[in-house]
């Protein structure tokens, strides 16, 4: 009897732990797309940053998203899977949504600040250039990779965040006070419709005309000569500044757009197709 319970402790412990090291893991690749070599390479990689940065780097490869949002999604896994370091649980993750072939980096707490928009931008572009490729690992290493490199740099001169401004529901009752308010226009602008209408009908009520000759000029004209000229030649050159696709910087370098995820913390962020 002792012994069977020596063993039942010995294998809940084994048990436990087992567990506790795969709710640890932060390779998380449910797409089925990383050997167990290259999850564990990334592994000691991302351990590397949490002791040289103090900041928790995940990396989750899915089709299965609930539904969500990249953004929702990537929030709401790293806050209700424990990720973070520290009392502001810093630290990002970087989803790649194969359901809407997308990845998305999800930044909390010092992250935040390290991780600008811009930064973010210069991120999902390296790391988009692997995936259209399907080249995760590549992918995975350039994003570790810059993870460091940023981090090493720290927070930039002139960082700041700005909320996302959140848009308010217009409700119906708002929607027929402002109808209301403009009901002038709207009679102004059928009286004027109205009017022309009949204006319109009214000019076009003529016999009509049964010959052809009562659609020539009484004089009538020739055409003696045609002559091109070819005058001067102008040419325009206008510089068109490349635009920026996806989520990344649209502002200042030093900006850090933040929102609140479902659990009520505070995330940055950004991504792009693939």
């Amino acid at each position: 009897m002792q012994m069977l319970l020596t063993i039942t402790l010995l294998w809940l412990l084994i048990g436990s732990s087992w567990a506790a090291a795969l709710a640890s893991s932060h390779v998380v690749d449910e797409y089925d797309v990383l050997s167990q070599g290259e999850i564990d390479g990334l592994q000691q990689q991302i351990d590397s940053l949490a002791a040289d940065h103090g900041l928790d780097v995940v990396i989750v490869i899915t089709d299965q998203v609930a539904g969500k949002s990249s953004r929702d999604f990537a929030d709401d896994y790293y806050d209700y899977n424990g990720y973070g370091i520290g009392p502001e649980a810093s630290g990002l993750l970087m989803l790649v949504n194969m359901a809407e072939r997308e990845v998305w980096i999800s930044t909390t707490g010092e992250a935040i600040d390290i991780f600008t928009d811009q930064r973010i931008d210069a991120i999902t572009d390296a790391v988009v250039e692997h995936l259209a490729d399907g080249v995760f690992f590549a992918a995975a290493q350039t994003f570790l990779n810059q993870v460091d490199v940023y981090a090493r740099q720290g927070v930039p001169a002139g960082q700041y965040r700005e909320p996302e401004t959140p848009q308010q529901p217009v409700s119906f009752g708002r929607k027929l006070l402002q109808m209301a308010l403009y009901w002038p226009i709207f009679v102004a602008a059928l009286i004027v419709s109205a009017v022309s209408t009949i204006a319109i009908s009214a000019g076009h009520r003529e016999m009509p005309k049964t010959s052809a000759s009562a659609y020539q000029p009484p004089s009538g004209f020739t055409i003696t000569s045609v002559q091109d000229r070819f005058l001067r030649e102008t040419t325009n050159r206008v510089k068109i500044a490349p635009s920026n696709s996806g989520g990344g910087s649209s502002g200042g370098a030093g900006r850090s757009t933040t929102h609140r995820s479902s659990s009520g913390r505070t995330h940055g962020g950004g991504g792009k197709k693939f």
